[in-house]
């Protein structure tokens, strides 16, 4: 970040001593590409921070959920605002899909708690798009 802001303030230094229009149309173009890279590295930064944030908050939280009620249990699920389908007694392969959208590229699936249910979590480019995680 230091070394992006270095080159932003060399770049605006330079422009200021330039007198070709030209040359001063690319100076702010390589001014405006650094404030974008820097601009989203900041925001990646506050992503990992919100992420490292959740996994402690997780990790506080993974202690036996079998004990969890109905109502906990439905509390956490809205505040990870999951979509949740659960099917009659008996589907298979599984009870219950559990959908959880986070800010990265891919899907993961993880067993579940108590009747080896697979959960699947999608995860989307919302935060390198600059939107919100839903």
């Amino acid at each position: 970040m230091l070394a992006l802001t270095r080159k932003i303030e060399n770049l605006t230094e330079t422009a200021g001593y330039a007198n070709d229009p030209e040359t001063r149309r690319d100076l702010a173009g390589q001014i405006d590409l650094h404030m974008r890279q820097k601009r989203q590295t900041e925001a990646e930064r506050v992503q990992i921070a919100r992420l490292e944030a959740l996994s402690e908050q997780i990790a506080h939280v993974s202690a036996d959920t079998d004990a969890w009620g109905y109502a906990q249990r439905r509390a956490a699920l809205r505040a990870l605002k999951c979509e949740v389908i659960v099917y009659e007694p008996g589907h298979a392969p599984a009870r219950a899909d559990v959908n959880i959208r986070l800010p990265q590229r891919g899907r993961l699936a993880l067993p579940g708690t108590s009747t080896s249910d697979t959960y699947n979590m999608e995860y989307e480019e919302d935060v390198a798009a600059g939107r919100a995680p839903r």
